[in-house]
């Protein structure tokens, strides 16, 4: 099943001008919300966003994200279209109600923004293949088994799985060929009052995992294999218990 590519939803408007004091929504809100500020302290101005943002410019905030409190997970990318046709950089973050202030690096860079895992539901068992290595470029997210990865088959260069499942993936259609079982062990994020929880596995390159870089043809819910991965966690700027954020250069 692949996700809607839908046009950016601004909770307020387009650009929305508010004070620091607003509060930002629970999980009970979105299962992915993104509060982007043009400051390093927040305040105004800021944007709101829910949904995938190609081209920040066409909202008047390219280049002018500077700190961002959100839940889910969050991949801000220097280029435009998820940096689908350019190296440059990927500042990552995840967490419920985690605020984070961009490193000097990444500071007003920010070109496109996309969320990674679930759009219904907070830790729902699923998982994203990338084209891209560092989750770049084209995507394809499934929360069921896939005997054909269709226009990703043979193309996935790094992955995201989100939830408290496993998954199987195979080098060949219809679960055959060579596979790997892998975990969800990068972070498990719990909010403030510890009635919510994130459980992330980020593999930058699915070649960690043991599979060959685009081998990757299906997939299944739950473990198969005898080869078991578990997602080393990344090397974070920041990391708390219930949010964690880093920069990745391509």
């Amino acid at each position: 099943m692949t996700r809607l590519l839908l046009l950016c939803a601004l909770v307020a408007a387009t650009t929305a001008l508010a004070t620091n004091k607003d509060p930002v929504p629970s999980p009970k809100a979105s299962p992915g919300f993104t509060r982007c500020y043009d400051r390093s302290d927040g305040g105004d101005p800021y944007v709101d966003l829910i949904d995938y943002q190609p081209d920040l410019s066409t909202i008047y905030f390219d280049n002018r994200v500077s700190s961002a409190c959100q839940t889910g997970l969050w991949f801000y990318y220097s280029e435009t279209d998820y940096n689908n046709r350019a190296g440059g950089y990927v500042y990552w973050m995840h967490g419920i109600e985690y605020c984070g202030v961009f490193p000097s690096t990444f500071d007003n860079m920010a070109s496109s923004i996309r969320f990674g895992g679930s759009p219904y539901l907070l830790n729902e068992d699923s998982f994203t293949l990338y084209a891209g290595e560092s989750f770049t470029g084209d995507e394809f997210w499934s929360y069921k088994n896939e005997p054909d990865l269709t226009y990703i088959a043979n193309r996935g260069s790094s992955l995201v799985i989100t939830g408290q499942s496993a998954w199987t993936f195979y080098s060949e259609l219809n679960y055959c060929g060579h596979s790997v079982c892998v975990y969800p062990s990068t972070d498990h994020d719990v909010s403030p009052d510890g009635s919510d929880r994130l459980d992330l596995g980020l593999f930058p390159s699915i070649s960690s995992t043991g599979l060959a870089s685009d081998s990757v043809s299906s997939a299944a819910k739950g473990c198969y294999s005898r080869t078991v991965v578990k997602a080393a966690p990344l090397k974070a700027s920041e990391r708390k218990a219930n949010g964690a954020s880093g920069l990745i250069e391509l």
